[in-house]
């Protein structure tokens, strides 16, 4: 079945990408990438985050943010949009808790 709709925007990364989110309000787009590097991406027409440019044929731009050594694999932005949460490995719960129902007498 074929996608409908426009397409928003545009963009090309200089790595491999392992995670993404985006703030609240929709405006920016964060991708994590394998090699530790987290892009901030704009939304918006004309690219207003960021100067380094982003290819693609678009004109989007984004923001590197270093910090992380090895692939972030976890992006989360809090509700408020003031903090990005980043993490390099997600731990898999081994069990799901269990919901036990208590029939009512």
């Amino acid at each position: 079945m074929p996608l409908l709709g426009d397409e928003l925007a545009a963009f090309q990364l200089p790595a491999a990408l392992r995670s993404v989110t985006a703030d609240p309000g929709e405006h920016c787009l964060y991708l994590g990438s394998g090699d530790g590097r987290i892009f901030e991406v704009s939304l918006l027409r004309g690219g207003d985050a960021g100067n380094n440019g982003g290819g693609g044929g678009g004109s989007s731009r984004f923001e590197v943010l270093d910090g992380h050594s090895a692939a972030v694999t976890a992006l989360s932005m809090t509700a408020d949009g003031t903090q990005l949460v980043s993490g390099v490995r997600c731990t898999e719960i081994a069990a799901p808790p269990q919901v036990r129902h208590v029939p009512e007498d």
